[in-house]
């Protein structure tokens, strides 16, 4: 019997030992930064670049619902070619930049430094929690 107590004991330390942490997204305006989270261990930061005046980066708490290893900016924004997009908010989303200064500039969307966004879009998955806040 002591033996099966101590067995058990074994496979559920090793359980929990192997379990994976939940891995979630804060973008924090006020710093212009992104942190990767598991559990509550930062993985992974990176500067960006949110929403400027008039179109602000939604606060809030969010889900990455698309991947899309290119995508497109809207044809008002001239439609350039977008790499390792994450959307979390309608057409709000995750995105390497060319230009990423330490200031909110973009039209609502997340850039993040090229070699950056690429990091962020290989560890996440869909369903990813993204909470933005100011």
């Amino acid at each position: 019997m002591k033996r099966m107590v101590v067995l058990l004991a074994i496979l559920l330390c090793a359980g929990l030992a192997s379990a994976k942490a939940e891995k979630w997204i804060l973008i924090d305006l006020s710093q212009q930064a992104l942190y990767c989270y598991e559990g509550d261990k930062v993985v992974f930061s990176t500067n960006i670049s949110t929403g400027k005046s008039g179109n602000e980066t939604p606060t809030g708490n969010f889900q990455v619902f698309i991947k899309m290893r290119v995508g497109r900016a809207k044809k008002e924004y001239g439609g350039m070619k977008l790499n390792y997009c994450l959307a979390f908010n309608g057409d709000i989303m995750i995105h390497e930049f060319k230009s990423v200064p330490k200031r909110p500039a973009s039209h609502g969307c997340v850039r993040t430094p090229k070699g950056k966004g690429h990091w962020v879009y290989d560890w996440c998955p869909r369903g990813t929690s993204v909470i933005v806040q100011t």
